[in-house]
């Protein structure tokens, strides 16, 4: 029907510029275009997919952790303050988001035991990153802090 049509019409039938054709040219411009259409395009734009890609997971990997390192030493400050109040018998409360409101905003950071003898606090913190790696930070009775993580992460460990 549709050469009939386009020889009635005067047309050369075999040619692409009937309805039918501009139709089905229209149809395929609302789909879009398509990756294996644009990959033969512009294989540059795969190979800059492939370059960014990882780049920008490992950015938000860094980001991850970084709230996380963040947690952490907002949680030391709280558990410091409030043991600065605090006597031996009620020491452990200073690590619990249930008494401590100080710590409730900090969801990284997972609840604590910390101590208090002879004045003297001592407390271990643990924050957990969204990408899986876990840091934290002890104080022993002794004074000495520490910063430690999982994996590990020079920069961190070294503060």
């Amino acid at each position: 029907m549709h050469i009939a049509n386009e020889i009635a019409r005067g047309r050369n039938p075999l040619s692409c510029c009937g309805s039918r054709c501009a139709a089905s040219w229209r149809q395929r411009r609302r789909e879009g275009l398509h990756a294996h259409r644009a990959s033969r395009r512009h294989p540059d734009l795969g190979i800059l997919a492939a370059i960014a890609l990882p780049t920008f997971l490992g950015q938000q990997k860094k980001a991850q952790d970084s709230v996380a390192k963040s947690d952490a030493r907002n949680a030391v400050a709280q558990i410091e303050s409030c043991l600065a109040d605090a006597v031996e018998a009620d020491a452990g409360d200073c690590g619990a988001k249930a008494t401590n409101d100080g710590l409730v905003p900090l969801k990284l950071v997972a609840d604590t035991s910390p101590t208090l003898t002879g004045g003297v606090p001592a407390y271990a913190v643990v924050a957990t990153s969204k990408s899986g790696g876990t840091f934290t930070i002890t104080k022993t009775a002794a004074g000495v802090t520490t910063y430690t993580s999982n994996p590990a992460d020079a920069k961190w460990n070294a503060t």
